[in-house]
């Protein structure tokens, strides 16, 4: 059997690239799982452009990255324009939830066919005959009644409030630094750097981890 892979990503320049390296990237790891994707089938059914039209989704007019950078796909936006529509604009409402399901179903019958679903349910009834009397044997009324009884003895006990613990306030041994930006730690004497910024903070040696507080050194 074929194994098929399908990948649902919002539709903008990050969400396409990531479709279209998907295989390359699993490919990378064959060296350390022993595994190749070769025969593999990897499609992408979501959100694609003709479902946001087709069902109504929301488009965001800017294609700002997460980080605030503004995106230079330009074959993205000659096709597309500057906006994208993003995974979570199918929980608008119960349409949108529809939508959904719809873009699924779609996906999934290209592999297995438009009575994939008919065919579940009927290989499950299948199953649940078999085990009938597995399901009705009452052991498992008997087994679920002893575990509300568990359940009841642990709700009963009454757990004690834990006491908060004490906090000890770590000491800050204070430095004396001048616009020479560079001064020495005083227990272990490790160089460290500073800016006129750090005045008045509060920092730690690299090495030691002392806690300082940089005082300016005011000249007399």
């Amino acid at each position: 059997m074929k194994p098929v892979l399908l990948l649902f990503y919002d539709h903008d320049p990050a969400g396409l690239k990531i479709s279209r390296t998907f295989k390359k990237n699993l490919a990378d790891c064959k060296r350390g799982t022993g595994w190749s994707p070769k025969d593999l089938i990897i499609e992408r059914f979501g959100l694609n452009a003709e479902d946001i039209e087709q069902y109504g989704l929301m488009w965001i007019d800017n294609l700002r990255t997460s980080s605030g950078r503004t995106s230079r796909d330009h074959y993205y936006i000659q096709k597309y324009g500057q906006r994208k529509c993003e995974a979570n604009a199918l929980f608008k409402n119960d349409e949108t939830l529809e939508a959904g399901e719809q873009i699924c179903r779609k996906a999934i019958e290209k592999f297995y066919g438009e009575n994939a679903l008919e065919r579940f349910r009927e290989k499950e009834e299948t199953s649940k005959d078999k085990l009938k009397d597995v399901y009705e044997n009452p052991i498992w009324e008997s087994f679920n009644e002893g575990l509300d009884q568990i359940l009841e003895q642990f709700n009963s006990v009454e757990v004690e409030e834990k006491q908060p613990k004490e906090v000890t306030l770590e000491k800050e041994t204070v430095v004396f630094i001048d616009n020479k930006h560079y001064g020495l730690c005083p227990k272990c004497a490790t160089q460290f750097n500073y800016g006129e910024s750090d005045y008045d903070k509060l920092v730690r040696c690299r090495y030691c981890k002392v806690l300082m507080r940089l005082k300016f050194k005011e000249k007399k």
